[in-house]
């Protein structure tokens, strides 16, 4: 579970990087906009100084018009010229009507992208919001998996301890065993039968036991067992005797 909530972790992560970018690409869209906004301003005002101008020279032709039926000579020239001057306002005019219509087309997508851009701003600020709490539960996952570290640290700290304890128990119980076989060598045979008859230890015939089992034939035509084992195993069954045993034997017939 852990590997996948730090897979987990990853992908969220790479969705930042994302979202980050992205909202880059908006804030240079957003700045491309504001630029075309105030080109768009400066056309409207030159085009406002257009119609301006327009307004006076349609006056300006209102008073050519009064002079015209003064002067029939000058107004024929005029004419022409008004009209060249004509046809051009007409194109002007026409271009002007076109560049209106295109303007309202820009501002209408604009508008469009402005209520876009408020919903894409809606939606980042509610990703934000739950990557805070995937933040807030992954912070609570790392403290509780750091608190199950520490105590696993602990409980291995103490199971090294009954561990060293428990080997120098062992090499103690070497010790004495090693020191027991040394005793009961240097001891004469009857010595050594006698004590094994006192000891009368009990021994379980399970798998697992490290000892070989064979039987003999006595004067007395019986069957006896024998066991050969190392005398740990003796001293270790002096101190903790096992239960369910199968079979039992005196000491008189260990052999040694």
């Amino acid at each position: 579970m852990v590997v996948h909530r730090q897979h987990l972790v990853v992908l969220r992560l790479s969705d930042m990087v994302e979202l980050l970018q992205r909202t880059r690409q908006l804030r240079q869209v957003i700045l491309q906009l504001r630029q075309v906004t105030l080109q768009l301003r400066l056309v409207t005002h030159l085009l406002r100084q257009v119609i301006h101008q327009l307004h006076q020279v349609t006056h300006l032709l209102r008073q050519v018009i009064h002079q015209l039926h003064q002067v029939t000579h000058q107004l024929r020239q005029v004419t022409r010229q008004l009209l060249l001057v004509t046809h051009q306002l007409r194109q002007v005019t026409h271009q002007l009507r076109q560049v209106t219509r295109q303007l309202l087309q820009v501002t209408h997508q604009l508008l469009q992208v402005t209520r876009q851009l408020r919903q894409v701003t809606r939606q980042l600020r509610q990703v934000i919001l739950q990557l805070r709490q995937v933040i807030l539960q992954l912070r609570q996952v790392t403290r509780q998996l750091l608190q199950v570290t520490h105590q696993l640290l602990q409980v291995t700290r103490q199971l090294r301890q009954v561990t060293h304890q428990l080997l120098q128990v062992i090499h103690q119980l070497l010790q004495v065993t090693h020191q027991l076989r040394q005793v009961i060598r240097q001891r004469p045979l009857n010595t050594r039968l006698l004590l094994l008859n006192t000891l009368r230890v009990r021994l379980p015939i399970r798998h697992g036991l490290h000892c070989t089992v064979t039987r003999r034939k006595t004067r007395r035509n019986r069957w006896v067992k024998t066991m050969c084992f190392p005398v740990s195993t003796l001293i270790v069954s002096l101190f903790k005797t096992p239960k369910n045993y199968n079979e039992t034997f005196t000491g008189t017939n260990v052999k040694i």
